[in-house]
């Protein structure tokens, strides 16, 4: 370890450089800390909370490491203004890794910018995921009830990707733009997703798969090959969507709540 706190609390590392170690800086069971300004690249994980709530990592760079930033089974955390670039992973929250606040980050050319593994209730707001090599944020296995707003999520396979019963989550207003498909939603019923901007995709702008019940409103599809794309999600409530200029702006199976409000080409 570059870095190791093992049931620590209230104590703070800052300003340092830590490389090739299997965890540039680890904390086990240890809260109230605070990590600032340090430099972790070129480790197996650049920083890794494992048990560990209540921590503050605030302007760290996580860079060139296999995972930047990782929180396992750690709860309560603030993960504001750090760079998380050029890893597999960027930032990644899994096993029970519920209720942190993970805000303003840079998390660009990662495999995958924000990673969600069976974790619930976290907000991740105001993010930058965009260049990713596969997804810019990831939700998976159960992830629920998350808050996951005003994301940028640009130019990789999936902008923003749901799967594996990852439900009740709010998905609003990030932009999920030049992608393959921008917002799926796949096995996962209950979600909301509301003023999202789904612009100049190949495939899809946003792409629900056996996802009933799902709520859509305000959203922007434009330039893309499907506009909004239903696909055995019946039970689903569209309102307020604005789909133009795709090649083919609208499709929806099973029975579903579409009202007027909805725009296709201005209309």
């Amino acid at each position: 370890y570059g870095i190791y706190f093992s049931n620590t609390s209230n104590s703070r590392a800052e300003g340092n450089q830590i490389s090739n170690n299997r965890n540039g800086v680890f904390l086990e069971g240890s809260s109230f800390n605070v990590l600032v300004g340090n430099a972790a690249s070129e480790n197996e994980n650049g920083i890794y909370l494992n048990a560990s709530d209540k921590n503050s990592l605030v302007s760290n760079r996580a860079a060139n490491n296999s995972y930047g930033i990782v929180l396992s089974s750690s709860c309560d955390n603030e993960v504001t203004s750090n760079q998380a670039s050029v890893n597999f992973v960027g930032i990644d929250l899994y096993d029970a890794s519920d209720n942190n606040f993970v805000q303003g980050n840079n998390a660009t050319k990662n495999g995958v910018g924000i990673h969600l593994n069976l974790s619930s209730k976290n907000t991740v707001i105001g993010n930058n995921a965009s260049n990713s090599e596969h997804i810019g944020v990831y939700l998976v296995r159960g992830s629920s009830e998350n808050n996951i707003t005003e994301n940028s999520a640009r130019n990789a396979w999936f902008g923003v990707y749901l799967i594996g019963n990852s439900s009740y989550n709010a998905v609003a207003a990030n932009d999920a733009s030049g992608n393959r498909v921008g917002i799926y939603i796949r096995d996962s019923p209950d979600n909301n997703l509301r003023e999202n901007v789904a612009c100049c995709n190949d495939l899809e702008g946003i792409l629900l798969r056996n996802s009933a019940r799902s709520n859509l409103a305000g959203n922007n599809a434009s330039e893309n090959h499907f506009g909004v794309y239903l696909s055995s999600s019946s039970k689903s409530i569209m309102r307020d969507n604005r789909m133009w200029k795709n090649r083919y702006n609208f499709y929806a199976e099973g029975e579903n709540d579409i009202d007027a409000s909805n725009l296709v080409d201005g209309k």
